[in-house]
């Protein structure tokens, strides 16, 4: 965990269900990457990422919450445009 620690934190930074895909399959996604860490004794954490660049970052956060994760910080861009 936050390269120093012996155990694993389980991350997925970009979340994504393309748009005509039926909701479920996103509450399924989410229940079988949280089932594969769990299933992991060396996870101690398990961290989900949020970004407006593609979807709903609120629904998103809300298919989270529901599946009883909290927030934990934020995230912060700043674009340079080129």
């Amino acid at each position: 965990v936050y390269h120093i620690g012996d155990k694993l934190m389980a991350s997925d930074l970009f979340f994504y269900v393309s748009p005509g895909a039926d909701p479920r399959h996103a509450a399924a996604l989410l229940m079988d990457f949280t089932e594969w860490a769990e299933g992991n004794a060396q996870v101690i954490e398990i961290t989900l990422g949020v970004s407006n660049a593609v979807g709903d970052p609120e629904a998103v956060e809300g298919l989270y919450t529901r599946a009883g994760f909290a927030r934990s910080g934020a995230m912060y861009e700043r674009r340079i445009e080129r």
